[in-house]
């Protein structure tokens, strides 16, 4: 069955917070994506992502690291047993075959709408994952662009073995689309956080999961 992520991205430390304590809430609910854009991979910024992993919470933390140089930020997670680490091939990560030396971290491959799967197939053997970015990085909200979805076909034609998910503009309008390709994950953020009920649309979502299974 597809699993929810609960995501949150913001410049400001309390939205994460907050978003903690409301994910916290919601049933069956055991994780949280985390965002962080370090203001140099794209131009806007969150809260820095020390303060975001200082937040205690029971939740098991997924972080998607749009950074020029994750393997700066890689350390950080290291220090509060972040396991599961998304980031970009566009950034500066250095020989992949030095991921290799992080034994208990988990790591996927996370692609921008404009990186295409030809280009990115000879560091598949290096992921645990593939992250597909369904809306342009940055910002909650933006428009779901449906087209890459199909990067979902393309890595299991390649008989990709790993996890793939889908990342951002997934809602109650689009979910049905999304469930055509049985993701693994879906990586939610304002399909939820920014809906006036938010525990209503995450068990919705649920629901629709099941219906287009």
């Amino acid at each position: 069955m597809t699993k929810i992520l609960p995501a949150v991205l913001s410049n400001n430390i309390k939205i994460y917070q907050e978003a903690f304590r409301l994910f916290e809430t919601f049933p069956g609910n055991t994780s949280v994506h985390i965002d962080f854009i370090d203001g140099k991979f794209l131009k806007n910024k969150t809260a820095e992502l020390d303060k975001i992993l200082k937040i205690q919470t029971p939740l098991y933390r997924y972080v998607h690291l749009m950074s020029q140089k994750p393997i700066v930020n890689i350390k950080t997670c290291l220090k509060y047993n972040i396991d599961e680490i998304s980031f970009h091939p566009e950034s500066d990560f250095g020989d992949p075959n030095s991921l290799k030396k992080y034994k208990n971290i988990k790591f996927n491959l996370a692609l921008g709408p404009e990186v295409k799967i030809e280009a990115i197939k000879d560091l598949l053997s290096f992921f645990q994952g593939v992250l597909i970015l369904t809306v342009s990085p940055g910002k909650q909200g933006n428009k779901f662009l449906k087209t890459n979805l199909k990067k979902i076909t393309e890595l299991r034609e390649l008989n990709f073995k790993g996890k793939i998910m889908v990342d951002g503009g997934v809602n109650t309008n689009t979910i049905k689309e999304v469930m055509q390709y049985k993701p693994d994950e879906l990586i939610i953020g304002s399909g939820i956080i920014k809906q006036r009920h938010p525990i209503k649309a995450y068990l919705n979502l649920k629901e629709k999961i099941k219906q287009f299974s």
